[in-house]
């Protein structure tokens, strides 16, 4: 055998040898899923997510609280204006406003995993498949996250599933129940054992309705109804 084809066979041998440590080593590294139980949990969430219909009231409000173009029927009692942080009038269940960019988690999880998940940056995946608002995020690393790997894998798929779990470490609280705003208004609402999250996506924007599960739903729906934009 010439010393060239030798030399070639040793490079090559030498590279196979560093694939393969690499394919161990991500295996081997890969998470496990009894370490995030409530995946499951969330999981089911979004598979039996409910549906409501909440169109604009026909009430005349002329009392309303204000927040960033957002105007809702004022059922409240300040806290903490500056914060905007209120109570439910003659209750102490606590109500936040706040706003985020329809993307907004969608932009932090690809920065994140491209950090933290084995260097594979989610966008691709992303754009690929229209992941565009934040709710679609969530949807579709709930359909795609898989606990299985295997050193068959190539080394991309195994980061790319890597990367899925850990974004949905990072994008999902233990949510428990998930129900879809249709009608006039578009959004969602996420609950965890005790906090509600409602989500109304507006333009460019979803504006947030942060409570406590006190909040009687039929109460809710009700405020939310009275939503007008500016």
């Amino acid at each position: 055998m010439k010393k060239s084809l030798r030399i070639i066979l040793i490079i090559l041998g030498l590279l196979f040898l560093i694939y393969l440590g690499i394919k161990i080593f991500l295996v081997v590294n890969f998470p496990k899923e009894n370490d995030y139980p409530y995946i499951e949990d969330v999981k089911s969430a979004f598979n039996n997510k409910e549906t409501i219909t909440i169109n604009k009231s026909k009430e005349q409000v002329t009392d309303y609280v204000e927040f960033r173009g957002l105007k809702i029927r004022n059922d409240f009692s300040v806290v903490n204006e500056k914060e905007q942080a209120y109570e439910l009038k003659n209750t102490s269940i606590p109500v936040y406003f706040s706003i985020n960019e329809l993307n907004s988690m969608v932009i932090f999880v690809e920065k994140e995993s491209s950090i933290t998940g084995f260097w594979y940056n989610l966008k691709k995946d992303f754009d690929k498949n229209n992941i565009n608002t934040n709710f679609k995020l969530y949807e579709y690393l709930i359909n795609n996250y898989t606990f299985k790997t295997s050193i068959f894998k190539s080394i991309n798929t195994i980061r790319r599933d890597y990367a899925l779990i850990l974004s949905l470490n990072l994008a999902f609280p233990n949510y428990k129940k998930v129900t879809v705003i249709n009608g006039d208004y578009k959004g969602y609402i996420l609950e965890t054992e005790t906090i509600k999250i409602v989500r109304i996506e507006h333009g460019n924007y979803e504006y947030m309705i942060i409570t406590s599960n006190e909040y009687q739903d039929s109460e809710l729906y009700d405020a939310i109804s009275t939503i007008e934009f500016e």
